[in-house]
């Protein structure tokens, strides 16, 4: 099974664009921590893919060396939202503060300082393996133009 430039510079452009968004959520929830009652949100990744994984799997194992997979297998990474982090926030006792509730507790943020730094690195070096590919594949392109143009 082989990928074309295009289709891989797009797949990596994909990754770009998802794992820069998951920085942003991430710092986000970092930003909030000591806000009250805001909820952490966990960013939820997907495939583009025309074909579910488990249906390529399957023309794979029936086709064998064959298969021509092309037409559905994935072509990137998508962001398709966030969830609220179940977790509750700690409550304090805050009498005085305007968001104090009717016993006079204040509902904190639920964020997760260590566990939202430590997934905002893996999508930075996930960002940067993503970069790092796209140069590879602009050079490759560049690369090809050059031999196809006789030089």
């Amino acid at each position: 099974m082989m990928m074309s430039l295009l289709q891989a510079m797009a797949a990596t452009a994909s990754g770009l664009d998802t794992h820069s968004a998951r920085i942003r959520i991430h710092a986000s929830n970092m930003a909030n921590l000591g806000t009250p009652g805001y909820v952490r949100q966990i960013p939820v990744l997907g495939e583009t893919a025309k074909l579910p994984f488990s249906e390529v799997m399957s023309l794979a194992q029936k086709q064998g060396a064959n298969a021509s997979l092309g037409q559905g297998t994935a072509t990137g990474v998508q962001l398709l939202g966030t969830v609220d982090d179940p977790t509750p926030g700690k409550r304090l006792y805050m009498p005085n503060h305007p968001e104090a509730d009717k016993e006079g507790y204040v509902t904190m943020s639920n964020t997760n300082p260590l566990g939202d730094m430590a997934d905002a690195l893996v999508a930075n070096r996930m960002y940067e393996a993503n970069l790092s590919m796209y140069g590879i594949l602009k050079s490759m392109a560049s690369r090809a133009i050059e031999l196809g143009s006789g030089r």
